[in-house]
């Protein structure tokens, strides 16, 4: 029984590799499959601390729990963690390997802070849905469990923009668009928020590459400032028409102006302003009706206290369908990082 037992859980192993690359949905009930493979979990037989008994390939076997472990940790975490609700025995596992998923996912980034040296623009304590959010229980009804943690975290990190790699953002950088012949249709982006929350710093970014903070002087923009991004994008050409609009009180009644026709709206609001959350929250209804893709860019994440705000900003942005992006602006990459994901977006509508 020995070596057919060894070689169903290295079929089983096999298998879940597999589906990590192709997730598959996966039943609610004692019985569920990784592609090709059936498994049942043995209720009667599961309650065990060291063992748990299921069905594979139509043979029954009785495997250590590391083993089972190491099966279920090759599925990808959201359907992983549709099984915690099995049984007692799978729910005990599941929260396990959650809780190591995330664990690990904290400790890759502050590798990577380690290997950029520390850069100030991207301090640790203010990532998203991290170990310490979950164990100081502040954020408790936003997630009481490692598996809604980690549920929450896997989402957030597939959302727009983080739906490229630095190579993709390094050949966007160098794909200027030199087209003099033919007409590229523009594709209007409307920039709105609150006054000082970095919209003219961004759109000045994605223009003209980045800007040097030490030499840069605030100056409130009056009415509207008109500026152009031309880049080449999966073999198509894109004009973006930037209309950074003003935040102050004084100009407001000139929003619906430059939001009609709009394809595309930044909604920016500050890590470290209260007010600029207040005015999404309150100005919202204004432009809820267009049919433009919206993003809320939340800027300042190297000068953000705790993550409160953010968490306020991501429920509001998830009952209306909004994506969601928080970024420092001092960081070079953040502003070719909105480009990409306004092209993305572009490209699916030229389709």
């Amino acid at each position: 029984m020995g070596a057919r037992q060894s070689h169903s859980t290295n079929t089983a192993i096999d298998t879940a590799i597999i589906s990590k690359k192709n997730p598959q949905p996966l039943n609610f009930s004692n019985s569920f499959s990784v592609r090709s493979v059936s498994l049942q979990i043995d209720p009667s037989r599961s309650s065990s601390t060291t063992t748990t008994t299921f069905t594979i390939l139509d043979n029954q076997v009785v495997l250590p729990m590391d083993t089972f472990m190491d099966i279920l940790s090759f599925l990808d975490v959201v359907e992983l963690c549709h099984l915690r609700y099995l049984n007692s025995t799978c729910y005990v596992m599941i929260e396990r390997l959650c809780e190591n998923y995330v664990r690990s996912c904290d400790r890759k980034k502050e590798k990577q802070l380690l290997e950029n040296n520390g850069c100030s623009f991207t301090t640790w304590e203010q990532e998203l849905f991290i170990c310490s959010d979950f164990e100081n229980k502040q954020f408790e009804h936003l997630f009481p469990t490692w598996g809604d943690l980690a549920i929450k975290r896997a989402l957030y990190e597939r959302a727009i923009p983080f739906c490229c790699t630095l190579e993709q953002i390094e050949q966007l950088k160098s794909n200027v668009s030199s087209t003099t012949h033919g007409v590229i249709p523009p594709v209007k982006v409307t920039v709105l928020g609150d006054v000082a929350t970095g919209k003219s710093l961004l759109c000045q970014s994605m223009a003209s590459g980045p800007v040097d903070f030490d030499s840069f002087t605030y100056n409130p923009t009056i009415g509207a400032a008109f500026l152009v991004v031309r880049r080449c994008f999966k073999t198509e050409d894109y004009k973006l028409e930037l209309w950074d609009t003003a935040g102050l009180e004084r100009y407001r009644s000139l929003l619906p102006m430059y939001i009609r026709g709009t394809n595309m709206i930044l909604l920016m609001i500050r890590l470290d302003k209260e007010e600029s959350l207040k005015w999404l929250m309150d100005s919202y209804s204004n432009f809820d009706d267009t049919s433009a893709f919206k993003i809320v860019i939340a800027t300042g994440k190297d000068l953000k206290r705790d993550n409160r705000l953010s968490y306020t900003a991501l429920e509001f942005c998830a009952k209306h369908g909004i994506s969601y992006y928080e970024c420092s602006l001092k960081d070079p990459n953040q502003p070719f990082y909105v480009i990409y994901s306004l092209l993305d977006q572009a490209q699916k509508a030229r389709s």
